[in-house]
């Protein structure tokens, strides 16, 4: 390169060069850089749409003149917001008699060498001390990014709502990469490619599933991605992390940390496993796969298999898991050990070749907790004692009742509703008797619940966490029926509570029939005054005695109170010696206040709905 070749490169656009060396359309570019955020969020608070989409339209028609006016407000802003977010991209737009381009650039330095790293966050993923300088210079990827882009510009636009919109995004990645990396060979930059390859492979195992390229960089032909190309990127790594723990015998949880805390030692054991064939890992069955084999080891059909003891059940699920009829090796899929390989040499080119994880320095010792004192496990029985105490003692109340007179359920409930005096008397008497014992449930923990899950089917304890729900759910059952996993004990809090629940009834009976009522009520001495005076200038009833208005009554029928606002008829009920006093419909009332009549009138049509929702 001379000297005029170098000038002119440090002048260029790199990404630009490389856009426009690909496309074959015109290209309208949007620089992320450029947005004032400022003002862009000010204008986006205000709701202002034009004024927020008019930044993009300036870089638009800077351009081509005038060009933005094709563009809906919209579209401008949506553009903005995706300019923005997704880093560079190309969107086809076909809306024009000659279809264009839109092209957005590089955001910052995120594209720059020593950057990508954090672009693709694997410097946020993995220790950044494990991970080797990219190699190249920037002008090189920035030009290699734009041909990427360059070449979505030629492909088919994607509708959202194709079915196959995943498939066709993965190929047109594909297509794009390989033309990106067909220049950077030509141009003698092989280290770059690579790397691109690295990063794609990396990222795939990240979840990119629709950038996962990296399989298709040395192809010769490449004749489309195909859906189980996709499945392959989908699926690649939960096959690897299961081959990973074969090799090395630990759980798969273990196989997922290690690929981040050793990246090399988790590719080593990648590779072992290849070899080995150990990908794809055995791996347990589906339940429905599961019991339609018990059920026919059993001879029986899968809708009564549940019908059986639990230890019929676990019997032959344990024979058929000794047989490895339980396992299979999963689907099959051409692709998916070239995505592994792939990631392990990934793996090779970007991390260093050791990557053993730093021991953290020494700390405390995080010590026990101490065993519980006698004193605190008095305490802590007592507390659930009396938690038991409250939520059980509805449930004793009812048992004393129906013991002393043998009532079922529904006899119970029919005594409870048409003579509660009578059942709290029996209740009274049989905290005399004993009629029934005071003792509460306790359940079992689910470790307790599992030793005897263990004991009944005859199993490791280990292995009871291990069983399908068809036998764990039907051995939980057989104990609940048994009452096994539960035990009565005494709680000496429970008579309290009934006491207390019998005598709050009793009060509560007390304060009700002496309540007045409108037939033993006696008139207020004191006339009510205050704000709300002005109600009490007609007379109370409609001269037979019958209020026409109940404030105390329950019953909404009775607090249709015509054109009086529900503020006022609140504030009636919060004035006792006013809602003592029944009030005649307030349209018919003599109102000598000008200003009231003025405020009824007003009010009159806007609260006719309220009060006639009462009613």
């Amino acid at each position: 390169m001379d000297v005029v070749q170098k000038l002119i490169r440090i002048l260029q656009d790199d990404f630009k060069v490389g856009t426009e060396m690909r496309s074959g359309k015109p290209i309208i570019y949007i620089d992320p850089n450029k947005f004032d955020l400022w003002k862009l969020g000010k204008d986006a608070s205000r709701k202002d749409l034009d004024a927020a989409a008019s930044q993009l339209a300036k870089q638009f028609d800077d351009q081509y003149p005038g060009i933005s006016q094709k563009f809906s407000a919209p579209e401008l802003l949506a553009l903005t917001k995706n300019s923005l977010e997704l880093g560079p991209f190309a969107d086809k737009r076909e809306q024009f008699e000659n279809p264009i381009c839109v092209v957005n650039q590089p955001k910052g330095n995120e594209w720059k060498a020593d950057k990508i790293y954090e672009t693709f966050q694997l410097s946020t993923q993995f220790n950044p001390e494990h991970l080797k300088p990219l190699p190249g210079l920037n002008s090189v990827w920035a030009q290699m990014i734009g041909e990427h882009e360059g070449e979505h510009c030629n492909q088919e636009k994607i509708l959202n709502n194709d079915p196959e919109i995943d498939v066709k995004m993965l190929d047109g990645e594909i297509r794009s990469d390989r033309a990106a990396i067909e220049t950077l060979r030509a141009e003698g930059h092989q280290d770059v490619v690579t790397a691109w390859e690295a990063l794609r492979a990396i990222s795939a195992a990240n979840g990119d599933a629709e950038h996962a390229t990296s399989i298709f960089f040395d192809e010769p032909e490449f004749n489309g991605a195909t859906k189980e190309h996709l499945d392959a990127a989908k699926t690649f790594l939960n096959e690897m992390n299961m081959g990973v723990a074969t090799n090395l015998g630990i759980p798969i949880w273990d196989a997922m940390s290690l690929r981040f805390d050793d990246p090399q030692k988790y590719a080593n054991a990648a590779e072992d496993a290849l070899k080995k064939g150990e990908i794809p890992a055995l791996r347990d069955i589906s339940e429905t796969d599961a019991k339609k084999l018990v059920a026919q080891k059993m001879g029986i059909s899968e809708d009564s298999i549940t019908e059986k003891p639990a230890k019929e059940i676990s019997a032959a699920y344990q024979a058929l898991k000794a047989e490895g009829a339980l396992q299979d090796r999963g689907p099959q899929n051409p692709h998916t050990n070239k995505y592994i390989q792939s990631y392990i040499d990934g793996t090779r080119f970007l991390f260093v070749k050791d990557t053993t994880p730093t021991k953290p320095e020494s700390s405390t010792p995080v010590q026990s907790d101490p065993e519980i004192s006698e004193q605190e496990l008095a305490e802590q029985t007592a507390k659930e004692l009396e938690k038991d105490a409250d939520y059980e003692a509805g449930t004793v109340m009812d048992e004393i009742v129906k013991e002393s007179l043998g009532l079922n359920d529904d006899q119970l409930l029919e005594l409870v509703t048409q003579d509660p005096d009578k059942y709290y008397d029996l209740i009274e008497e049989g905290l005399k008797k004993g009629t029934v014992p005071l003792q509460t449930t306790k359940r079992f923990s689910q470790d307790e619940i599992d030793e005897l899950i263990s004991k009944k089917l005859e199993i490791p304890l280990e292995e009871v966490s291990k069983q399908p729900s068809f036998i764990s759910e039907t051995v939980t059952q057989e104990l609940e029926n048994e009452g096994a996993l539960t035990i009565k004990r005494d709680n000496p809090y429970l008579k309290e509570k009934i006491q207390n629940i019998v005598q709050q009834y009793r009060q509560d009976k007390i304060d009700e029939d002496s309540k007045p009522t409108l037939d033993n009520e006696t008139p207020p001495t004191t006339p009510a005054s205050g704000k709300y005076s002005y109600l009490m200038s007609t007379p109370q009833n409609d001269g037979k005695g019958i209020p026409q208005i109940d404030l105390r009554s329950e019953d909404k029928a009775q607090m249709k109170i015509g054109c009086l606002s529900a503020c006022e008829y609140f504030a009636t009920k919060a004035d006792p010696v006013l809602a003592a006093q029944a009030v005649k419909p307030l349209q018919s009332a003599e109102i000598n206040d000008p200003t009231l009549k003025q405020k009824v009138a007003s009010n009159a049509t806007s609260y006719l709905s309220t009060a006639n929702s009462l009613a």
